[in-house]
């Protein structure tokens, strides 16, 4: 199972280095300049430098702890560790959606689409993080295989689940692409030609907003 959130210690020490960091420069631009006696406003300032240092540790200790814990899109088995974030690609993140997805509809992209399996998204995405993920990867495939067995898909899939898809993309701030999607569904019936237009014309901007949302939120990925 994938683990969705960071472990409480990291959670724990980022909060400790920001405590930390704030007691410190309150009491160097606050406390110290406005301190009439010299010994305690030494004391102050070797405080807060003592509090300085200790939020240096915690924010390296929360490092070395997600170092050693796997990212679902920058891990690498090879070399067992995760890759840095700016060698990420979209070629990775879909190669990891593929599996992803594969791995939810049992290796059948019609029981995603035609089935019930995203009317109940917390059986695979507890904390739905990877909602819009999928519901950009159904739409990315759809456009790569280009087939009239997709297209029929979109187009007679079930109002629960276009509706379970479309929630998903607007939580990641799609509007003209859901209200496109709706119209594409209930107008376009067997004419295909339409939403293959706007589906593959979109295909870089479905690949760029994909890839963009994973930039944005590697950290739900540990």
């Amino acid at each position: 199972m994938i683990t969705l959130n960071k472990k409480p210690t990291t959670l724990i020490s980022l909060a400790g280095a920001g405590v930390s960091l704030i007691i410190a420069l309150l009491i160097l631009f606050l406390f110290v300049p406005h301190c009439a006696v010299t010994v305690v406003k030494v004391f102050a300032i070797l405080f807060s430098i003592v509090l300085i240092v200790l939020a240096g540790l915690c924010l390296y200790y929360t490092f070395l702890e997600c170092e050693g814990m796997p990212n679902y899109f920058l891990y690498d088995k090879r070399r067992k560790k995760n890759i840095a974030p700016e060698k990420l690609t979209f070629e990775i993140v879909n190669e990891r959606m593929s599996f992803f997805v594969s791995h939810v509809a049992q290796g059948k992209a019609a029981n995603l689409w035609m089935g019930d399996i995203l009317q109940h998204p917390e059986r695979f995405d507890p904390n739905h993080v990877y909602m819009p993920l999928v519901a950009y990867k159904m739409l990315y495939d759809l456009g790569r295989e280009n087939s009239d067995r997709g297209w029929s898909m979109f187009s007679n899939c079930p109002e629960e689940n276009l509706r379970v898809i479309t929630y998903a993309l607007r939580t990641n701030g799609e509007q003209d692409m859901v209200r496109a999607l709706r119209y594409l569904h209930d107008n376009c019936g067997n004419d295909y030609e339409r939403l293959r237009d706007y589906i593959q014309g979109n295909q870089k901007y479905i690949q760029s907003r994909m890839f963009g949302y994973v930039r944005r939120n590697l950290e739900v990925f540990y």
